[in-house]
């Protein structure tokens, strides 16, 4: 516009031009995540959709996104800006029950922004571990003649999954071993693995016997495994030595005929005893009781 009579003016077009700068950092926005995922999940397995934006333009909005190495995860794009969380190895709860992966999203500016998100994931279980015993055999030594009713030892068992998959119960595997009636002898409580005996034990008529204890989990399919315990019937000084030789009808006197001319140290008889015990409970000792005239016999070894 000029100052003249009339006054004249002109136009132009003036085209301002703003240049970007890095002023945004990106967002993170999960669209759809899987909070619990079960530890027999193939790989490949989807775990989050996320969603990342940049509002700068250019490299300014160019992202780009990372999680730590170190996990059974990877990122996956399906677009632009589109990242898919998914697993790139088998999960074991067991070993690692829960993951907090820790999603950085850094755009491509000078100096470069960045966002960070934590991602929660938890891994359920499934019924994958069979009981373990606390040993790999047992066994166990039982006095004859025992009370019966009384529990001489308990079984345990435990299982490294969770809740009903853990719950543990114990049963014999068989009726009979070697034509030994298990339930006639023994009993076992099924929630404890506490054994007992039924009836008392004869050394002299079972020395020893070897049973299998199974523990079953609760889970579907269950799982189970098994344990000899070897139960050892200890020997008890419960049987009276028998003479077996010489022996006399109807438990009457023997009567031994000795030659006149019988000297010292003549044989006059040999005397066998037998002793149904073991060990030291069946070494016999021969001694005389009673004698008329002690001074003219003795009990000595052959």
């Amino acid at each position: 516009m000029d100052h003249g009579s009339p006054t004249i003016t002109g136009h132009c077009k003036v085209l301002i031009k703003v240049i970007d700068v890095n002023d945004h950092a990106p967002e993170i926005k999960v669209t759809s995540n899987t909070n619990n995922v079960p530890e027999n999940a193939q790989v490949g397995t989807l775990i989050t959709l996320i969603n990342v934006i940049d509002q700068d333009s250019d490299a300014n909005g160019e992202v780009r996104c990372e999680i730590p190495s170190n996990i059974p995860f990877t990122l996956q794009m399906s677009s632009e800006n589109h990242f898919e969380l998914i697993t790139s190895e088998p999960l074991d709860r067991e070993s690692v029950p829960e993951y907090e992966i820790h999603f950085v999203a850094c755009d491509f500016g000078s100096p470069s922004l960045s966002s960070n998100k934590t991602i929660h994931v938890l891994i359920s279980d499934i019924n994958d571990n069979a009981p373990r015993f606390s040993e790999p055999s047992y066994s166990i030594y039982v006095m004859e003649n025992n009370t019966p009713g009384v529990s001489f030892f308990a079984v345990t068992a435990s299982d490294l999954d969770l809740d009903q998959n853990s719950y543990v119960s114990y049963s014999f595997l068989q009726n009979f071993v070697q034509e030994f009636p298990v339930p006639s002898y023994l009993d076992i409580n099924s929630m404890t693995g506490a054994i007992y005996t039924l009836r008392s034990f004869d050394y002299e008529k079972l020395k020893n016997v070897k049973i299998y204890v199974q523990a079953r989990d609760a889970g579907v399919p269950p799982q189970s495994s098994s344990v000899a315990v070897n139960v050892i019937i200890l020997d008890q000084n419960d049987n009276a030595p028998v003479i077996i030789s010489p022996s006399a009808p109807n438990s009457s006197a023997l009567l031994e005929i000795l030659p006149q001319s019988a000297a010292q140290g003549y044989l006059v008889t040999k005397i066998m005893a037998t002793d149904a015990d073991s060990g030291q409970n069946a070494r016999l000792f021969y001694q005389m009781q009673s004698s008329s005239d002690p001074s003219l016999f003795n009990v000595g070894k052959i």
